[in-house]
C-alpha cells in the first residue's frame, strides 16, 4: 500500500536573490571618483617632485623663511639654540645671551613669528632667515631682562594654484625663562 505524507508547510520554497550590483549611473560615479582620486595623487606626487629641486638660501618661496636676508659675518653664536622639539618644555636663558630659536624649512610651507607679548626679548635682524647648513629657518633674540617669556611661531601650508591645499594653520609655542 502506498504512503502518503503530506507536509504542513504550505509556503513556497524561496531561493535566496543573487546580490544587486550598483546602478550604472552609481558605477559611473564611484569610476569618476576614484580616478579623481589617482589623477590628485599623481599631481600631488609630481608637485612634491618638481619643488624638490635644489634650493636658493635666499629665496623665501623655497626656503619657507620670511627673510631672504642672510646672517651677517661677525653676528655673535648663539648661547642656546631652541628647535621644534623643545614645544612642550622650557628653555633657561640669562641676561645678555642670544637666544637661536630654528625651525625646519621646506618648499611645501613656510613660518611667520608671532608678535612678542614681552620687551625682555629683543629679536635681532634678519629674522626668519635661512641657514643652509641646518636647512631651517632662523629667528635670533638677545635676552635684555629677567622673566617669563613665551615665543611663537605659526606654520602655514605654501598653496599652489591649482594644487588641492590645506587651509590649517600650525602654531608652536617656546617657553623661555630669563634669569
Amino acid at each position: 500500500m502506498a504512503q502518503t505524507t503530506s507536509s504542513s508547510n504550505t509556503s513556497p520554497d524561496v531561493s535566496p536573490t543573487p546580490p544587486r550590483r550598483p546602478a550604472a549611473g552609481r558605477r559611473v560615479a564611484l569610476g569618476a571618483a576614484a580616478l579623481v582620486l589617482g589623477v590628485g595623487a599623481v599631481l600631488g606626487i609630481i608637485a612634491h617632485n618638481h619643488s624638490a629641486a635644489p634650493t636658493s638660501a635666499a629665496n623665501p618661496t623655497q626656503t619657507g623663511c620670511p627673510s631672504a636676508a642672510a646672517l651677517p659675518a661677525g653676528s655673535p653664536a648663539p648661547t642656546t639654540t631652541i628647535t621644534l622639539g623643545a614645544a612642550n618644555s622650557t628653555t633657561q636663558a640669562h641676561i645678555g645671551d642670544i637666544i637661536a630659536v630654528t625651525l625646519p624649512s621646506s618648499t611645501q610651507f613656510y613660518w611667520s613669528a608671532l608678535p612678542a607679548p614681552t620687551t625682555a626679548l629683543q629679536m635681532l635682524a634678519p629674522a626668519g632667515y635661512y641657514d643652509a647648513a641646518q636647512h631651517a629657518c632662523v629667528w635670533r633674540f638677545k635676552a635684555t631682562a629677567a622673566g617669563q617669556n613665551v615665543l611663537g611661531f605659526t606654520r602655514q601650508m605654501r598653496c599652489t594654484k591649482g594644487i588641492i591645499c590645506s587651509p590649517l594653520i600650525l602654531e608652536v609655542r617656546f617657553a623661555l625663562v630669563v634669569h
